[in-house]
């Protein structure tokens, strides 16, 4: 799954802070489940494959790439 999001500006009502024109940005999240029995299943997902650096909103940066896996069983 592809995420983007557009150019964008970031401040706020009382100009308190200095305005923030952020650029676009583009993510790959990937995920997979592969059923081993009617009991067993294994899955797994990577969120930022390519580790994207980017910030939404301001001050906030977003995490780095994530790797997640797992087996699932039901009983």
């Amino acid at each position: 799954m592809f995420l983007t999001v557009s150019a964008w500006v970031d401040g706020n009502r009382d100009f308190s802070i200095p305005r923030l024109d952020a650029p676009g940005y583009t993510t790959v999240n990937l995920a997979a489940s592969f059923d081993l029995s009617q009991q067993f299943a294994v899955f797994g997902r990577i969120d930022n494959l390519f580790d994207r650096r980017y910030q939404n909103p301001v001050g906030f940066l977003q995490p780095g790439i994530g790797v997640f896996a797992g087996i699932r069983a039901k009983l």
